[in-house]
């Protein structure tokens, strides 16, 4: 994928050897099996058959991708919002951003709960914004500073570093990259677990 978007083999073999030995990827390799882990190629995929107008892989590498775990659909809709801002590829990343929208939706207003447990989604990671999505929405956008004191916090402000640390912030040059892991760095910014 490197190579395609011409940052030289040298620089594309550094990133993907910069993920492998992070050292939570190592732990999610080597302790556990999680539907997480197998998000990574799926949505690499992903990114490569729409570059590469591969439309039926884009759709199955979409599908794969988005059960494996409800926030990667933040992931989803933000690989649709950067290539909306893309000539020529502006139907296909609006088609994915709401077909992502629709399934975070889907999965959490009715499979989730439908499948039981004692927690509501949107209950337990982001109980403090509110109780339902409309709520959440309501919250973030009518008081902002509510929101920034909630969240402009050590621990979360450390954990953002967290996130940038692996690369040393060179992900913020790059802002389509960055805007493509916008939404779901919001979700876990704004999560009461994080």
């Amino acid at each position: 994928l490197g190579l395609r978007d011409r940052i030289g083999g040298l620089q594309a073999g550094g990133l993907a050897l910069a993920f492998l030995f992070y050292p939570t990827t190592q732990h999610a390799i080597l302790h556990e099996v999680h539907g997480l882990s197998f998000a990574v190629p799926f949505t690499a995929g992903l990114w490569w058959a729409v570059r590469s107008r591969k439309t039926a892989w884009a759709l199955v590498f979409a599908l794969l991708a988005l059960t494996c775990r409800e926030e990667i659909a933040f992931l989803t809709a933000g690989l649709g919002l950067s290539w909306m801002l893309e000539r020529g590829k502006r139907v296909r990343g609006l088609v994915l951003l709401l077909a992502s929208a629709a399934w975070f939706l889907y999965l959490t207003n009715h499979l989730m709960p439908s499948l039981g447990g004692d927690r509501d989604w949107r209950t337990y990671k982001f109980e403090s914004l509110g109780r339902t999505h409309t709520e959440i929405l309501r919250t973030l956008v009518t008081r902002p500073l509510y929101v920034a004191g909630l969240y402009l916090t050590a621990p979360k402000l450390g954990n953002l570093a967290l996130f940038l640390l692996p690369l040393g912030g060179l992900s913020l040059l790059g802002w389509r990259v960055s805007l493509v892991a916008l939404p779901l760095f919001l979700a876990i910014f704004l999560s009461d677990s994080a």
